[in-house]
């Protein structure tokens, strides 16, 4: 019975994370072939330098996350520790340190916020670089950076309210971007005139569930 259960809950968490990525595969299709997220590029700024631009909010977004999860741990404990924070950190985390529930779960999402904007930034950083050498589309480059950069920043206040699910399409549409970046320079000239024609990018999402 149990392995029955288990095995019906990974089903369910895979089918999640397939409409998840499908459903972050349409948001990125819609920003390749709208164009409308040019529009938050100022004039004077070429589209060649938006992903690069779009690379400093990211450093900004980095440290901001950080900011807010040592806010987070002085509400909880009533300081900072600057002389050991990640010994304080560790000993937050594990519970060790007496304070209302809500407090820890707060400085526990933040903390993790902080570490997945850690961990995507080389994949945004192998995307922008990807993409320049490989002499992708400006108006494609910008449109992914900064639909990565829009991600990263609902990405934030969604995790600290616990919106698990909303926020892992976002976390998809941003790592899907990303890929694209990479993947879509690779792709024949004709091949990729047509996924963005008529403002359809036409994706085949297969199903990994039985």
């Amino acid at each position: 019975m149990s392995v029955a259960t288990a095995t019906g809950g990974s089903t369910y968490l895979l089918s999640c994370n397939a409409a998840g990525i499908a459903l972050a595969l349409g948001f990125v299709s819609a920003a390749l072939s709208s164009g409308a997220l040019l529009r938050l590029v100022p004039a004077w700024m070429p589209g060649q330098k938006v992903p690069f631009a779009c690379l400093g909010i990211y450093f900004i977004l980095f440290q901001l996350t950080a900011a807010i999860g040592r806010l987070a741990t002085c509400t909880f404990i009533g300081k900072y520790d600057n002389k050991q924070p990640r010994s304080m950190n560790a000993r937050v985390l594990a519970g060790t340190v007496n304070a209302p529930l809500r407090g820890w779960s707060l400085t526990a999402r933040m903390h993790s916020a902080h570490l997945n904007t850690v961990e995507g930034l080389p994949i945004f950083l192998a995307g922008i670089y990807a993409a320049r050498e490989m002499e992708m589309r400006p108006e494609w480059q910008a449109s992914l950076a900064i639909l990565v950069i829009i991600c990263r920043i609902l990405y934030i206040p969604l995790y600290a309210s616990n919106l698990d699910l909303l926020r892992t399409v976002v976390w998809s549409t941003s790592f899907c971007a990303s890929v694209l970046s990479v993947l879509l320079p690779l792709l024949p000239e004709g091949v990729g005139e047509y996924m963005t024609r008529d403002h359809v990018l036409v994706l085949v999402v297969g199903d990994t569930c039985e």
